[in-house]
């Protein structure tokens, strides 16, 4: 992490030696500009037929929710404590993998919003201060995963795991967030489109030459089948 508003630096020799090959290789495969002489040399795994970053001209900055700052892995001690930041989150994991030598300034924070990309977020220990004061102008890469909480997705999962005590062999909670005739998550999805729009306006506007990266999010279920009452959703 950058040393800005209480960041403890964290430098690449810091970094775990796991490499992923799905999102590095993808975050290689991107075009990237020319770099200037004397620049970090940094590789990734690129699939065939793509060109891989051979060099990163400024740092890694990671940003967004939970799922950026690896909630639930071993927790590392950067500040606030209560954004629940790891040591082996998948930015961490990227930053090892092209070998970074700039250091990770990882902004992330578990419960975060569009809104707490440019305010700041109260946490149950410490204030995260807006994630978007953690981008420059010299940075080379910006990875967000974003959108979650703003659409209220423990709420869902919350509200499907209730609603399957009552139709177990059905699909009551296609049935809930369809009724009507509308499909109500689809809306929260459109809803949230010009607040990620804004915040990659924010981002490309502080660091123009920096290669922007939208992470999503993982199928948390499988498409088919299921394991109720284990975990309560139903295989509908």
């Amino acid at each position: 992490h950058r040393d800005l508003h209480s960041f403890p630096t964290r430098r690449s020799s810091d970094l775990p030696s796991s490499r992923p090959t799905s999102l590095a290789a993808n975050v290689a495969a991107a075009p990237q500009p020319t770099p200037t002489s004397g620049t970090p040399s940094a590789t990734a795994t690129a699939p065939a037929g793509t060109t891989r970053i051979t060099s990163l001209s400024g740092p890694i900055v990671a940003l967004g929710d939970s799922y950026t700052s690896g909630d639930l892995l071993p927790v590392s001690l950067s500040t606030p404590l209560g954004c629940l930041r790891s040591s082996i989150d998948y930015a961490q994991l990227v930053a090892s993998a092209l070998h970074d030598r700039n250091g990770l300034v990882n902004a992330s924070c578990t419960n975060a919003g569009a809104a707490d990309i440019t305010s700041p977020q109260r946490t149950s220990v410490g204030t995260n201060p807006p994630q978007l004061d953690s981008v420059r102008g010299g940075d080379a890469l910006v990875m967000l995963t974003l959108g979650g909480d703003d659409m209220g997705f423990l709420n869902v999962l919350d509200k499907c795991m209730n609603l399957s005590w009552s139709d177990p062999f059905g699909s009551p909670c296609q049935k809930y967030y369809d009724s009507g005739g509308t499909d109500k998550l689809a809306a929260l999805v459109t809803a949230e489109a010009p607040r990620i729009a804004a915040v990659l306006a924010e981002i490309h506007a502080k660091a123009p030459s920096a290669r922007v990266v939208l992470v999503g999010y993982p199928d948390l279920f499988p498409q088919r089948g299921g394991c109720w009452p284990v975990v309560p959703i139903t295989n509908g």
